[in-house]
């Protein structure tokens, strides 16, 4: 686990969090959700109506159908959500078209998981982390599959889009705690 401090706040990154086994299954899982459809917008300043995302509610059932919490109890995750209420948990599926907005997630804890299981560089998808005043790029985590981010939802944060070489759909779970 690597720690990194983005504008004094935490962030952590968790590579190969679950088995290659798991991680399958779960990527299987997303992939053939029917509850697909549109969701939310990254913030509130602009036309939420030509800027929402194509995204999947995974709710406590499925995260227990999937065994997602004994998976987790077996990785150095584990140590950062326990005792930390869950919110909501959504996947999240970009495509090449998408415009993504710098956001945050005011009073939450917020845990990305990169679910594809094949992912280039030159596919670009990256998760970028900012300064306060959205000045400066302070991070930006390749996307790279079975790579988890745990961090204060504080600190500001976006998706690049994924290429138009890239798969059609870059799948993310992603879970919010209070805290």
């Amino acid at each position: 686990m690597k720690n990194i401090k983005i504008n004094g706040k935490d962030l952590y990154i968790i590579d190969n969090l679950f088995s290659n086994s798991f991680h399958s299954m779960l990527y299987g899982y997303v992939s053939s959700m029917n509850t697909y459809g549109l969701g939310f917008a990254d913030t509130d300043n602009i036309d939420n109506k030509n800027h929402v995302y194509y995204t999947a509610p995974f709710d406590l059932k499925e995260l227990n159908d999937t065994n997602f919490f004994d998976e987790i109890e077996k990785t150095e995750l584990n140590t950062l959500i326990e005792n930390k209420q869950l919110v909501r948990a959504t996947v999240n599926s970009s495509v090449p078209s998408h415009s993504n907005f710098a956001h945050t997630h005011h009073s939450q804890w917020s845990m990305i998981y990169y679910l594809n299981l094949d992912w280039k560089p030159e596919w670009s998808g990256e998760t970028l982390f900012y300064n306060e005043d959205l000045t400066e790029i302070e991070f930006a985590s390749v996307y790279k599959p079975n790579r988890a981010i745990f961090f204060d939802g504080e600190i500001p944060h976006s998706l690049r889009t994924q290429s138009n070489i890239a798969p059609q759909y870059r799948f993310s779970l992603a879970l919010f705690f209070e805290r």
